[in-house]
């Protein structure tokens, strides 16, 4: 955790029980971890107490960076990456303006965004992506989280759990997957966008949206029935571009463009 040109003065990444903080009765940093039996996770520093403000350690006057261990992906042949995280930024006196950002690197040294955005997410938010789309795997992959207070004012906390790295391989019992199919159209979209997801059976269903800087426009999340289930999206309230639509159930992913 941390690496050289770090500079926040308090708020740093820590591995811990988390302690939770709070603006009136809304949590700025949460009171549990998301994996399930698990006690610890990844976070921007504990308050003394959760009676304490919620600008006690919180992330100030910088940036914090956190570094996963090395993963070796050669042996991998569609690799995808998830985790969960939480952020917050919107309290204090600059809301909003600060960036979460997450960039993967084949080497430790050279590092492509994955993630960067200033929406508030006072949630665990799962977010997929496959490694393929940003760098070729590696025996020495690496990801990178940084919380950052660039303006002053903020409250900026985050924290992350439930790392993990999958493979699309055939499994010899594809009906065990719960995510049969997902169809976007029309491809390319002008003024909706129509996402068909195909389930084997009832399933909890993500749908992320994500611009290619990594930022989520748009999320939707809501236990869909077995068969073809239709989303709309409106597609004006997108600027012109190309988007991922990662759909994520609990024991499948699938991406399109």
């Amino acid at each position: 955790m941390g690496i050289p040109s770090d500079d926040a003065i308090t708020g740093i990444w820590t591995v811990d029980v988390l302690i939770p903080s709070f603006v009136g009765t809304g949590l700025v940093q949460p009171d549990v971890q998301v994996t399930p039996g698990g006690l610890f996770c990844a976070f921007t520093g504990n308050a003394a107490s959760a009676s304490s403000g919620a600008g006690d350690n919180d992330v100030d006057v910088g940036k914090t960076t956190l570094i996963s261990s090395v993963q070796d992906l050669t042996g991998y042949t569609n690799p995808a990456i998830t985790y969960h995280r939480w952020y917050s930024n919107d309290q204090g006196a600059t809301p909003g303006t600060d960036f979460w950002q997450v960039a993967i690197s084949g080497d430790g040294t050279t590092w492509v965004p994955v993630e960067n955005t200033s929406v508030a997410d006072h949630s665990w938010r799962r977010f997929a992506f496959k490694v393929l789309y940003y760098i070729t795997p590696t025996a020495t992959v690496y990801l990178r989280f940084i919380a950052e207070d660039a303006n002053a004012g903020s409250l900026i906390e985050a924290a992350l759990d439930d790392f993990k790295v999958w493979d699309e391989i055939p499994t010899g019992t594809p009906e065990s997957a719960s995510l049969a199919t997902v169809h976007i159209f029309p491809n390319p979209a002008a003024s909706s966008i129509n996402m068909n997801v195909g389930l084997v059976r009832d399933a909890d269903v993500s749908i992320s949206i994500i611009n290619n800087l990594g930022q989520i426009v748009h999320s939707y999340n809501k236990n869909l029935p077995a068969g073809n289930n239709i989303i709309t999206v409106d597609a004006l309230e997108f600027a012109a571009g190309i988007y991922q639509v990662q759909v994520v159930t609990g024991d499948s992913m699938k991406t399109e463009k």
